[in-house]
């Protein structure tokens, strides 16, 4: 049987060359596609990195950072940046560019405003944090602890009583938060009522609720409780009577 023709040759020859290229032009295309897409993954990680270095709370947050991502010049020279607060915009803003992208560039941008002092910035933040990713205490703890320290007890007995429904056990920084919330707005009796329904705060419950009787005027009942409360918890009666002097004369708690 003859072979085929020169020309057949020749178109065979041609489509496989042709098929060589666009196979060349894939890979490139690949390979470039790869680099543009692995560009905003080590920025985050890098950010991350460098943030983890720099602040002691973003260090309790885990998150796998590529073997490569240390050994970054960027990286390097971020870390041996003589002034820490530029290091911390520019990781600050690198992660506010990343975005929603990466489900805890807002988490860690909060860790990153927080060090940077932009309290209110980091709190809302953590507010769509925790409302939009799975539930963790400490990142609750964290927004309750910047909105107490805001006075924005609207928005912290808000996020308190939502902690409350993603966690019914009974926590301390829970119930304490709770009761700061009401009592700071002036709910006085749901204020004592809260304390009474979270019974985990064990003797500090009995010098808080001493203190929302005292903003009802109740001078007697109150000061008769922290002696029950002394009573009830020997042990702990330094501690009682050293906290209701720090908090009796206080405006807010």
């Amino acid at each position: 049987m003859p072979g085929p023709s020169f020309e057949k040759k020749l178109c065979l020859f041609a489509l496989f060359a042709l098929g060589v290229a666009a196979a060349a032009g894939g890979g490139v295309y690949y390979i470039m596609h790869q680099q543009v897409r692995q560009q905003p993954i080590d920025s985050y990680y890098k950010a991350i990195y460098v943030l983890q270095r720099l602040s002691g709370p973003a260090a309790q947050e885990r998150e796998n950072v590529p073997a490569r991502v240390p050994y970054l010049d960027e990286t390097g020279s971020l870390l041996h940046h003589p002034d820490t607060i530029q290091v911390l915009q520019r990781v600050a803003a690198d992660l506010a560019a990343i975005g929603r992208s990466r489900p805890k560039a807002p988490l860690f941008e909060a860790h990153a405003r927080l060090a940077l002092g932009e309290r209110e910035h980091a709190v809302l933040l953590l507010t769509r944090y925790v409302v939009e990713n799975e539930y963790q205490a400490r990142h609750y703890a964290l927004l309750c602890e910047n909105l107490h320290a805001l006075e924005d007890y609207t928005a912290l007995l808000l996020i308190s009583r939502e902690w409350a429904v993603r966690d019914a056990s009974c926590r301390e920084d829970r119930a304490y938060y709770l009761w700061a919330a009401l009592h700071n707005l002036g709910r006085y009796a749901d204020a004592v009522r809260s304390l009474q329904e979270q019974p985990c705060l064990g003797w500090r419950a009995g010098v808080y609720e001493a203190k929302s009787l005292l903003a009802q005027g109740y001078d007697d009942q109150a000061e008769k409780l922290i002696m029950t409360t002394g009573q009830r918890f020997p042990g702990n009666l330094p501690q009682i009577r050293r906290l209701w002097e720090m908090i009796r004369e206080q405006d807010v708690v």
